[in-house]
């Protein structure tokens, strides 16, 4: 399933909290960088911890500004649930 990347969380629960658990209720391992939606979102960070001033980095893509590029630091690996539709009912009521 495709979802939307960069969306707003809050925006889409308010304009639906019925269909959608509300951003304080989300399980911890829900990541919404600065509110919104991202690889991070639905997928679990990769094994590889980021490190800056002994911290890890809690964002998705990391650019690297001297190649011009951006790499996800997200895997494979959801981040709650086992299968798609146990992920889905982690932000969706139904």
């Amino acid at each position: 399933m495709n979802h939307p990347v960069g969306m707003s969380y809050q925006i889409y629960a308010n304009r639906d909290p019925v269909s959608f658990v509300s951003p304080g209720d989300l399980d911890s391992r829900i990541i919404l960088e600065d509110g919104e939606v991202t690889c991070l979102s639905c997928h679990a960070l990769k094994e590889t911890p980021l490190q800056e001033e002994g911290k890890l980095l809690r964002t998705s893509v990391v650019l690297n500004q001297e190649a011009g590029s951006s790499v996800c630091h997200a895997s494979s690996e959801l981040t709650t649930g086992s299968n798609m539709t146990q992920l889905c009912l982690s932000c969706h009521d139904m």
